[in-house]
C-alpha cells in the first residue's frame, strides 16, 4: 500500500516499488561476491541477511546493487533505510517507519505499528549503516516474527547475533599478487581496475606504463584493497601523479584517532588513508573539513559558509577542493546541497574535537539552524509553505544534531527556541512523537527563559492533544498561558492562548473554547496577524456550528475564508474550506461538496494527513453512491491507522450510516477495496477522477515561478525595479510584488542577496 506520498522528493515509492538510492557509477570486482549473496538472499530459510565487513569495504553500495538484482522476487519491492543520521537506538524504528510511511499511533508502540502495517507483505527491507545502534537489534527480531514475508538486508561493522541472521563478510577487492607490466593485466584485478577507473574520472587523460603500474598496485596493497580508501588516493592522481601518491602514503603519520588505534588492521588502514587524504589538504580546505564534521545529513552550501564564516577562509574553494578530492559529495538539484560519506564524517568530527574547535562551531551550527526555522515559521503559514517545509524536511537531521548538541550541555535556550520553531513542521510532516520528546525536553529546563518554556508547554500540550491525552494536555497548556501572561509578550500571549482553545475544544469545554476565541481574534486583529485570526475565526464558527447554530457560524467561516483566500495559504485554505463545507451540508448540499473537495485538494497537495484523512472521511459522509463511501471511509481507517490519528465521533457516525445503507456483506466488500487502495487512489475518488491525483513538487530552483526566474535574472543583471517593468512589458507594482516574493521564496533580504544566488543556480538566461 502507496503511504508514503508526503514524502517531499517524491522518490518514496511508486508503482509498487520503493525506489533505491541511484548509482553514480557500475559496481567493479563483485560480481562473484554478487551471486553468492544473491543465492543465500533468496533461500526460503534466510529471514535476516547481514553484509559485515570493515568501514570503506563498500557495504552500502554492495547492498544496493544486490537488492536491484532480487527486487523483482519480492511484491511489496525493496525499500532502503539509511540509519547513518539516527543517533539513537530507540529512533531505528521510527526511521524505518517513515520510509514505509507509517506513522505512530496512540494506543500502540511503533514495533506493533509496523508489524501490524508489515502482516504478509513481501518485502526487502534494507537497514544500511546499523553498527551504531546496534542495540536495537531486538526490536528487528519482533519485525521478523510478525512478518514472515519480510526479509532484512542489513549492512553493519559488526553482525547482529540474532538466531535469525545469516551473515555475509564482504572481504576488500581482490589484488594482483605482483605488478603486471600492462595495464590490461590490472584491469583483471578488482582493487586496481577501481583505482584506474577513479583515476581517470579525476583526469581523463591518465594512463600507466611500467613505472605507473607497479605504483597503482603498490598503493592498492598498502590500501589493503578497501574501495573507500582506493577512490580516496585516486582522487590525487591528477595532481600529484601515482608516484608521488604512493610515496607520500607510505610516509604519511597515523593520526592518534582512538577509534583507528585499538581496531582491526583495515579499519586502521581505512583511517590513515582519510588522515593521508587529511594531511594533503592545504589550510583552508582542513579548517571547512573539520567544521563539516558537527554537521549530518545534507547540508545547503549557505550553512557551511555561515557556519564557517569566523574561520578566516572564501568558503567556496575549500568546498570544491573537497568534492574534488572525494572528501564531500554534491547531492541532489536545485538547491546546492553537500554531505560527507559516514566515515569521513566521524574522521572529520575527531579532528573538530582534537584541535578544540568544537564548542564554536556547534554553536555556529546550531545557531543557523534556529535561524533557518525561525524564518520557515514566517512562511510556514504563507503560499511559500511548500518551498518551507521542503527546506526544513532537507534540514531535519541537522537540527536533531543541533538539538542534542543544545540538550547536552551546549546551549539550552538555543535548544528550547529551536525546539519550538520545528513545531509546525514536525505537526505538518507527522513528526508527531518526535515533536512530544524533543518539547517534554525542552519544557524539563528550568534555567531558560519564561518565554522559551512557555511555548515548550504550550506545544507538549498540543502534541499530546493529537496522541488522545487532551486531559494531561489540559494543566500543561494552562501553565503556559500562565507563563505567557508574566512575560508580557501580545503577539507570544495570542499564540498560547490558541493553544489553551484548542484543548478546551478538545476536552469538551466548547463555552471556554468560544470565550479564548473571541480573546483570541482580538488580540489578533490588534497585532495585525492574520494567519491567527484565521484560526480563531474558524473556532468561533466550529464551536457555533457544534451548538447547532449554523447561520452564524457560517458568518464566521466565510469572513475566515475571505480573509484566508488571497494569502495563498493551502494549509489554511484546507481548514476553512472544509469547516465551511461541513457547516452547508444539510442546507446546501452541492456547495458543500465542492468546498470540501478543495479541502481534500489542498491538503493532500501539502501532505497534510490528518487534513486529507478528514477531508476523505467528510467526502464519505456526502458520496451519493453507497459503495464510493464505504471504499473512502476504509481507505481513511487504513491512513488513520498508519497516521496514528484518532477517529472522531463524526467519522463514527459516518461508518454507521454507511454500513446501514448498503448492508453487512457489500459494506465489507467495499470497505476492503478501500482499505487497499493508495491515497492517491482514495483522492482521485473523493474528487471524481479516474487517476491517482499526483502531488504538486517545486520543480524550478527555490521554488520560483518561470516569471519570477526571468525577474532574478534582470536583478543580477542589475536593472532597477522600472527597467525591468519596461523590459518585460509588465507594470513596475507587479515587479515590485515579484522581488517580495523572490525575497521571501529564497529567505533574503537584500537585491544583492539575489544577485548572488543568482550566479550560483542559474546557468544562462531564462528569457524566450
Amino acid at each position: 500500500m502507496d503511504v508514503g506520498w508526503w514524502d517531499s522528493d517524491g522518490s518514496v515509492y511508486t508503482g509498487g516499488l520503493y525506489r533505491l538510492p541511484l548509482q553514480p557509477y557500475p559496481l567493479i570486482g563483485r560480481q562473484r561476491d554478487l551471486n553468492a549473496a544473491e543465492a543465500l538472499l533468496l533461500r526460503g530459510d534466510v529471514r535476516l541477511f547481514t553484509v559485515v565487513g570493515p568501514p570503506g569495504v563498500g557495504k552500502t553500495r554492495f547492498a544496493l546493487e544486490l537488492a536491484s538484482r532480487v527486487a523483482p522476487r519480492f511484491s511489496e519491492g525493496v525499500a532502503f533505510v539509511d540509519l547513518a543520521p539516527v543517533r539513537e537506538a530507540g529512533l531505528v524504528l521510527d526511521a524505518v517507519a517513515r520510509v514505509l510511511g507509517v506513522a505512530e499511533h496512540p494506543d500502540r508502540t511503533m514495533l506493533a505499528q509496523l508489524q501490524r502495517h508489515l502482516g504478509n507483505q513481501s518485502l526487502l527491507l534494507i537497514l544500511d549503516n546499523l553498527e551504531h545502534v546496534i542495540a536495537a537489534a531486538a526490536d528487528l527480531a519482533g519485525l521478523l516474527e510478525a512478518s514472515p514475508q519480510v526479509k532484512l538486508l542489513v549492512t553493519s561493522r559488526q553482525p547482529l547475533h540474532l538466531r535469525w541472521e545469516h551473515r555475509y563478510n564482504l572481504l576488500p577487492l581482490t589484488l594482483p599478487d605482483a605488478a603486471a607490466g600492462l595495464e590490461d593485466a590490472l584491469l583483471r584485478y578488482p582493487a586496481t581496475a577501481l583505482f584506474l577507473e577513479r583515476a581517470r574520472m579525476a583526469d581523463a587523460a591518465f594512463s600507466v606504463d611500467a613505472g605507473r603500474t607497479l605504483a597503482v598496485v603498490e598503493i592498492c596493497r598498502r590500501l589493503d584493497g578497501l574501495p573507500l580508501a582506493i577512490e580516496l588516493a585516486a582522487a590525487w592522481t591528477a595532481v600529484l601523479g601515482p608516484e608521488a601518491v604512493l610515496s607520500r602514503l607510505l610516509a604519511h603519520r597515523v593520526f592518534p584517532l582512538g577509534s583507528s588505534r585499538d581496531g582491526p588492521e583495515r579499519q586502521r588502514t581505512l583511517f590513515d588513508a582519510i588522515a593521508w587524504s587529511y594531511d594533503l589538504l592545504n589550510e583552508a580546505e582542513r579548517r571547512v573539513f573539520r567544521a563539516l564534521g558537527a554537521f549530518a545529513g545534507e547540508t545547503p552550501l549557505e550553512a557551511i559558509e555561515a557556519v564557517c564564516e569566523g574561520l578566516g577562509v572564501d568558503v567556496l574553494t575549500p568546498v570544491a577542493g573537497l568534492v574534488d578530492k572525494n572528501l564531500l559529495l554534491r547531492v541532489g538539484e536545485g538547491e546546492t546541497r553537500f554531505r560527507m560519506l559516514e566515515t569521513i564524517r566521524s574522521f572529520a568530527e575527531e579532528q573538530l574535537e582534537r584541535m578544540g574547535e568544537a564548542t564554536v562551531v556547534r554553536h555556529r551550527h546550531a545557531a543557523w539552524f534556529l535561524g533557518l526555522a525561525r524564518r520557515a515559521e514566517r512562511f510556514i503559514w504563507s503560499e511559500h509553505q511548500a518551498v518551507w517545509l521542503l527546506r526544513l524536511e532537507r534540514a531535519h537531521d541537522n537540527v536533531r544534531l543541533a538539538l542534542n548538541w543544545c540538550f547536552s550541555g551546549g546551549d539550552e535556550e538555543t535548544g528550547v527556541l529551536l525546539v519550538a520553531a520545528m513545531h509546525r513542521f514536525w505537526f505538518a510532516r507527522g513528526y508527531i512523537r518526535e515533536g512530544r520528546k524533543w518539547n517534554e525536553l525542552a519544557a524539563s529546563k528550568r534555567q531558560v527563559s519564561d518565554r522559551g518554556r512557555a511555548l515548550a508547554l504550550r506545544n507538549l500540550a498540543f502534541f499530546l492533544t493529537q496522541q488522545g491525552e487532551a486531559e494531561q494536555a489540559l494543566g500543561l497548556a494552562e501553565q503556559a498561558a500562565a507563563l505567557a501572561r508574566s512575560v508580557g509578550e501580545p503577539s507570544l500571549l495570542a499564540w498560547i492562548l490558541h493553544g489553551l482553545a484548542l484543548v478546551t475544544d478538545a476536552v469538551g469545554d466548547i463555552e471556554r473554547s468560544e470565550r479564548l476565541n473571541r480573546e483570541i481574534l482580538d488580540r489578533a486583529r490588534q497585532a495585525g496577524d492574520e494567519a491567527l485570526a484565521i484560526r480563531a475565526l474558524g473556532g468561533i464558527g466550529s464551536v457555533l456550528h457544534r451548538r447547532g447554530d449554523i447561520s452564524q457560524a457560517r458568518t464566521f467561516f466565510e469572513e475566515a475564508l475571505a480573509l484566508a483566500r488571497p494569502r495563498h495559504d493551502k494549509w489554511l485554505m484546507s481548514v476553512v474550506t472544509r469547516n465551511l463545507g461541513l457547516a452547508l451540508a444539510s442546507e446546501d448540499p452541492a456547495q458543500a461538496l465542492a468546498l470540501l473537495q478543495e479541502s481534500l485538494a489542498l491538503a493532500y497537495e501539502i501532505g497534510h494527513r490528518s487534513l486529507t484523512v478528514r477531508g476523505l472521511e467528510a467526502l464519505a459522509g456526502l458520496q451519493a453512491q453507497a459503495e464510493a463511501a464505504a471504499k473512502l471511509l476504509g481507505a481513511s481507517e487504513v491512513f488513520r491507522d498508519a497516521f496514528g490519528l484518532k477517529r472522531g465521533s463524526s467519522s463514527e457516525a459516518w461508518v454507521a450510516a454507511v454500513r446501514e445503507r448498503l448492508g453487512p456483506a457489500a459494506f465489507e466488500a467495499a470497505w476492503n477495496q478501500g482499505q487497499a487502495m493508495t491515497p492517491g487512489e482514495a483522492v482521485a475518488l473523493a474528487l471524481g477522477r479516474g487517476a491517482p491525483l499526483p502531488i504538486a513538487q517545486v520543480q524550478r530552483p527555490g521554488g520560483l515561478t518561470d516569471r519570477e526566474i526571468q525577474v532574478v535574472w534582470e536583478i543580477a543583471s542589475g536593472l532597477t525595479n522600472r527597467q525591468i517593468a519596461e523590459k518585460l512589458e509588465i507594470s513596475q507594482r507587479t515587479v515590485d510584488a515579484h522581488v517580495q516574493n523572490i525575497l521571501n521564496k529564497l529567505g533574503v533580504e537584500k537585491r544583492t542577496q539575489i544577485a548572488v544566488w543568482a550566479s550560483r543556480h542559474l546557468k544562462e538566461d531564462p528569457s524566450p
